[in-house]
């Protein structure tokens, strides 16, 4: 049986951050690497905040160099409101990413940190010991601290931590599309989002004239449920989004599209003894922030700071998983606050949005003009969290 001194499952932002800041530090990190396959993955927007982590977490070169397509602003036409346009100075830029390959290029960082990477699938967890099935051949692995970042498999959270949330079900349908005619330049790099009374779609470029358009539905207010084929329901929830037919009136649907569960959830517990969940395997926030990459990044940092402490000074137990929890109960909560606060300004009257202007935790309901800025409440600053008091006493 081998044993490491930390088992990181899933090799997503969350778990690449989290074992890069373990293995840096000295650890015996083994990061478990679940093969791709056929899962298909959606693009995603990093914002340029997130360049603070990508730094602290020595990731900054390796995704620059990677040459993702710059994030220079968005168009968002919400609601009732005036169409905006928000463009991103030259040297605020974000980027735009395939997660596939944005992935990647984080888990070589991890390796290259000194991370182990064994490719296989988690079969099951029972503390502290984890069995994966590598490349056909059963493996047996313990450690005194398993990190849970793999996402919405959660594969400790659903061992009875997982809280769904039955009233924000909800499907992302997502297709690429290629121009036939150029877009306009000054627009090249800019995030598209629109609402409708039935839902919201957003759009991202991940190179020259290739854009992913993707639709939020929820899957029991529309035609999913009633044997619709994927396509037809594609088209005809972009048929309500009026602001995206200029663009794509002269491009052609390359692929899909394909369906993505969207569902929020939470859990009841953040961490224990012997674990940690971390980024979206306790928490899924609605992609309406755009800070779920930045979110996982950073509560992958945190994660790698926390069981670092553990593994040093285990009398700290106690309060180092107190710290932790807490840190992560509070950000998804004020993650969740800001989907809200866009939510009852996207459609009140509206069943799609009346279900997502509450937040459960504590059943608050918003009221129109209740807006979160574009960094949100959770808005995550690492060099003034690495003053923090808590964190510079653990």
């Amino acid at each position: 049986m081998r044993r490491a001194a930390v088992i990181v499952i899933g090799a997503g932002p969350a778990g690449c951050a989290a074992a890069t800041v373990l293995a840096e530090a000295g650890h015996d990190v083994l990061l478990v690497d679940r093969p791709a396959g056929s899962r298909r993955a959606l693009a995603e927007s990093i914002p340029p905040s997130a360049k603070r982590l990508l730094v602290e977490l020595g990731m900054d070169r390796a995704v620059a160099a990677a040459g993702f397509q710059p994030w220079t602003g968005n168009s968002v036409w919400w609601a009732d409101a005036p169409p905006r346009v928000e463009t991103f100075t030259p040297d605020a830029t974000g980027y735009q990413v395939e997660r596939n390959r944005f992935d990647a290029v984080l888990r070589d960082v991890a390796i290259a940190a000194g991370a182990q990477r064994l490719p296989g699938v988690v079969r099951d967890v029972d503390l502290p010991s984890v069995t994966i099935d590598a490349n056909g051949e059963v493996a047996q692995v313990t450690a005194p601290w398993v990190l849970d970042c793999s996402g919405r498999a959660g594969v400790i959270a659903r061992k009875g931590l997982r809280m769904s949330e039955p009233s924000h079900r909800t499907v992302a349908l997502a297709g690429i599309w290629r121009a036939t005619m150029p877009w306009p330049p000054e627009k090249e790099g800019h995030t598209l989002v629109a609402s409708h009374a039935d839902g919201w779609a957003w759009s991202v470029p991940v190179a020259s004239g290739l854009r992913y358009v993707t639709l939020m539905v929820d899957p029991e207010r529309s035609h999913l449920t009633r044997g619709a084929s994927a396509l037809d329901l594609y088209r005809a929830e972009l048929d309500k989004v009026a602001p995206f037919a200029p663009w794509l009136e002269h491009a052609l649907l390359e692929d899909g599209p394909w369906g993505a569960d969207a569902s929020l959830y939470g859990a009841s517990q953040h961490a224990g003894p012997g674990f940690l969940l971390v980024g979206d395997a306790a928490a899924f926030i609605d992609p309406l922030s755009s800070f779920g990459v930045k979110k996982a990044l950073a509560s992958g940092w945190l994660a790698g700071v926390v069981v670092h402490t553990l593994l040093i000074a285990p009398e700290m137990q106690a309060a180092a998983l107190s710290f932790f929890e807490a840190r992560e109960r509070a950000i998804a909560s004020s993650f969740r606050q800001q989907a809200a606060r866009y939510a009852v300004d996207a459609g009140e009257g509206h069943p799609f949005w009346e279900a997502r202007a509450s937040v459960p935790e504590g059943g608050r309901v918003f009221r129109p003009g209740e807006f979160a800025g574009p960094e949100g409440p959770a808005s995550i600053d690492t060099a003034l969290l690495a003053r923090d008091p808590d964190v510079l006493s653990a």
